[in-house]
């Protein structure tokens, strides 16, 4: 059984911006890119999540989150905090209602409803160490800023490679889409 994770990537200035809070090797090394996860998922059918993927990447929309704060999940986990937004949850909610159907929730079930912490990793599986130093220093100097969610992403947890990537349909009076 693998682990699969849908999630949603940003616009070029929002991704420059979040690659910039990054730290520790972990996600470089394993090419981790910026992202929100909508989902994970378990399947022994890579093909069957890619086709469930491919259905839902038409009725994701591109929004714009708007970054207020970091935190930290345990010790070894500092992330970018979204704030609240309703097409954000609405995009969330569609990827469940579609994944939980024909697939096992994976990690741990801290991607299902009730549970789902909106955020973007900036750094994994630190040292204790690490962690502090890092989180004291971007609370002190993070300032709040926006990008655009503009492209969905299939990936293969374990190990992280990203499966596909689409672009999140565009509207005609999309102001964000430019």
């Amino acid at each position: 059984m693998a682990l699969y994770s849908i999630a949603l990537s940003f616009d070029s200035a929002g991704t420059a911006k979040l690659l910039d809070l990054m730290c520790g090797s972990y996600m470089f090394e394993n090419q981790i890119r910026p992202h929100l996860t909508l989902g994970m998922f378990e399947s022994d059918s890579e093909k069957e999540v890619l086709s469930y993927f491919l259905g839902l990447v038409d009725l994701l929309e591109p929004f714009t989150l708007t970054f207020g704060n970091m935190g930290m999940f345990g010790s070894s986990y500092i992330f970018a905090e979204p704030m609240a937004d309703p097409v954000m949850k609405e995009n969330f909610y569609k990827t469940y209602s579609i994944f939980s159907k024909h697939f096992t929730a994976g990690d741990n079930g801290n991607y299902l409803p009730g549970r789902w912490v909106p955020h973007v990793s900036v750094g994994m599986k630190l040292s204790e160490e690490e962690s502090q130093g890092y989180f004291e220093f971007a609370a002190e100097n993070f300032r709040s800023f926006s990008c655009v969610a503009c492209r969905a992403v299939v990936a293969r947890c374990d190990p992280y490679k990203e499966l596909f990537v689409k672009p999140l349909k565009q509207k005609k009076d999309c102001a964000l889409c430019g």
